[in-house]
């Protein structure tokens, strides 16, 4: 057997171009959610989940690998026109979420204290609505209890103030019953380390009402900022599919964070109609009229899905006069119609057009909305100024004076200072290299002439 000839297959090359994509509109914010070092199964779930929430506006199929750093999506934001970066991260200790503004920050880590996935709360509800067609439009961002009053945060505080002085009272009285007694029980001293831990954590939760309503305010503006503004002269009713809901609570300082779609419904029809509007049109030809399909002598012939039950059976014979007797029908009762129409219409209170096809149709709807999740509660932990390397101005569980923070500021300006040097010098390096290789062809192109 001889061998088979080997075809040579050309194959059109095609150039590539690396044209920047089109943006519609550069006000509208965009996201990257990502996920910095190892993270679990259910976070990663959580991140798919997370870049539903943001969508259309995000990238969905977002691919990070082990070899990815931070600075390789920071060199490719400014291209795509990204604006928001979204990071979830997990320690031993705990899980942490970040919220980030491009590329000057600030930076928001948020400590993820419960989570729950979409698939979890979508199984839960009675009424389950998984989204599809509505994850093409942005949803509407509603803030709740980002904006207390100082009144209700400085009583928030008196009450930290007030059990910290009840525990310092604690405190001494034991310490007087020890003076007097030689003997100590083991009982005593584990509830002064317990009073002792207590009194350390109120220290550390303990600020002044208007440094936490500026904080409040910051986190507000920074959450705003990561969906698009609302347009109310060119929105659209049909365009409103989502709401995402963030809730702050001041007594336990979280973030509640909850997803919803929006669902309408037609107020005023019967049972009948909506089977036959959302549902499959049943076998009417022993009826003479579709109105004959909503009295109650039918009832027995139709079940309530509005599927023929087993008894009812089309006659055959007299479909050629029901024919004739439904048109002679409809053109009497054209006009009649549609004086009652107008008369329905005028006599309608409370209730809002809504635009089909050029048409205008009064409707009265009910609002109805279903979370589809996820759920986060979310525990500030830190604020920063830069791109996840700026001055801390904020640090739930740190505290430092005036002289301490001057110190570090100062040693976040020399390594600036030393980064611009040392760019300065790899430029004049590559400068130099760059004439001695012009100077050597100069002279190989004199030796040949």
């Amino acid at each position: 057997m001889g061998k088979r000839r080997k075809r040579n297959k050309k194959r059109k090359q095609r150039k590539k171009t690396y044209n920047k994509p089109p943006i519609e509109d550069e006000t509208i914010p965009r996201t990257f959610v990502l996920n910095k070092g190892r993270i679990g199964r259910e976070l990663k779930s959580l991140m798919h989940d997370l870049r539903k929430v943001m969508s259309p506006y995000t990238a969905t199929n977002l691919v990070v690998r082990r070899n990815n750093t931070l600075k390789d999506f920071l060199h490719v934001s400014g291209h795509l026109g990204v604006s928001h970066f979204m990071i979830l991260s997990s320690t031993e200790h705990a899980n942490y979420f970040r919220a980030l503004n491009v590329p000057n920050g600030p930076t928001f880590t948020f400590k993820l204290s419960e989570y729950s996935l979409m698939n979890d709360v979508v199984s839960i509800q009675s009424v389950q609505g998984y989204p599809r067609t509505e994850l093409l439009n942005a949803p509407l961002l509603v803030l709740s209890g980002f904006a207390p009053k100082i009144q209700e945060v400085e009583k928030a505080i008196k009450k930290q103030k007030h059990e910290q002085a009840e525990l310092k009272k604690l405190i001494n009285k034991s310490k007087k019953k020890q003076k007097h007694k030689n003997q100590k029980s083991n009982q005593n001293n584990e509830n002064k380390e317990s009073q002792t831990q207590k009194l350390n954590q109120n220290l550390e939760t303990i600020e002044t009402a208007k440094e936490k309503i500026e904080r409040l305010e910051l986190m507000a503006s920074a959450l705003q900022s990561m969906f698009p503004e609302l347009n109310i002269e060119k929105m659209k009713i049909s365009e409103c599919k989502r709401v995402v809901l963030f809730h702050y609570e001041l007594e336990s300082d979280t973030i509640f964070m909850r997803h919803f779609i929006i669902k309408t419904r037609a107020l005023g029809l019967s049972q009948r109609t909506e089977d036959l509007i959302h549902k499959k049109v049943p076998d009417l030809g022993d009826l003479n009229d579709i109105s004959d399909f909503f009295t109650k002598e039918n009832l027995e012939k139709f079940n309530i899905n509005g599927t023929a039950s087993s008894t009812a059976k089309p006659n055959q014979g007299n479909k050629k006069k029901g024919k004739k007797e439904k048109n002679k029908k409809n053109k009497k009762n054209k006009k009649q119609k549609e004086k009652e129409k107008k008369q329905e219409k005028e006599e309608e209170i409370g209730k809002y057009n809504i635009k089909r096809g050029g048409e205008e149709d009064l409707q009265q709807r009910a609002v109805r909305l279903v979370e589809i999740g996820p759920r986060l509660s979310l525990e500030l932990y830190k604020i920063e100024n830069g791109f996840l390397d700026g001055e801390v101005l904020f640090n739930k569980y740190v505290r430092k004076s005036t002289d301490q923070i001057k110190l570090i500021n100062e040693a976040i300006v020399r390594k600036r200072k030393n980064k611009e040097k040392m760019l300065q010098m790899q430029k004049e390096i590559e400068e130099e290299k760059f004439q001695k290789e012009k100077e050597r062809m100069e002279k190989k192109k004199q030796k040949k002439n």
